[in-house]
């Protein structure tokens, strides 16, 4: 359910920033420092980014 994916990669991103004061380099941090359990599944044809400011946005798959 993407608004429930987006919540979870949201605060994940934000806890990343509060405990190591910066961003993550990828989505793999997240997961390999335990702070995403796995990366949830985009709809069709999508996938999940974040910007600078750790925004979650869902763009085209490439």
């Amino acid at each position: 359910m993407p608004a429930q994916d987006f919540s979870a990669l949201s605060q994940a991103l934000l806890t990343f920033r509060r405990d190591k004061q910066r961003g993550p380099k990828d989505w793999e941090e997240l997961i390999a420092t335990g702070y995403l359990k796995k990366m949830p599944t985009a709809p069709a044809g999508k996938r999940y980014v974040f910007d600078r400011s750790l925004n979650v946005l869902m763009v085209p798959a490439q």
